[in-house]
């Protein structure tokens, strides 16, 4: 479907120090394109795990820097991630204990895979 649409843009110039306005009429169209609907793919879900740290994104696990059962305190370095060749210390939203490490260094994760559970 093709539909024409007038436009005006007058504007000002100055010939001999006097001000003369110039409108110049032109034509626009607009275009709309229909398609027919693509597959529609639907994404992979992550189960929520209860207490859990999850990958903020892709990447590596570098080094895990607690083990079963430590405290751990708001803010503390819990593993370091490594995405995009820089590594990303991901710390503990809040005190608690650890109660499960479900990644080993070295594993890749996805966006959203548990890291660390946090009682």
């Amino acid at each position: 479907m093709i539909n024409e649409l007038k436009w005006t843009a007058p504007f000002q110039v100055y010939i001999d120090g006097k001000p003369i306005t110039v409108q110049f009429e032109t034509q626009r169209q607009k275009t709309t394109l229909e398609t027919e609907p693509t597959a529609i793919t639907k994404r992979p879900t992550t189960t929520y795990v209860s207490g859990a740290v999850v990958a903020p994104m892709p990447g590596r696990i570098v080094s895990i820097k607690g083990k079963k059962g430590d405290r751990v305190e708001e803010g503390d370095i819990l593993l370091v991630l490594e995405a995009m060749k820089m590594e990303n210390e991901i710390t503990a939203p809040r005190k608690g204990t650890i109660k499960d490490i479900p990644v080993k260094e070295g594993a890749s994760v996805n966006r959203g895979d548990p890291l660390i559970i946090i009682d």
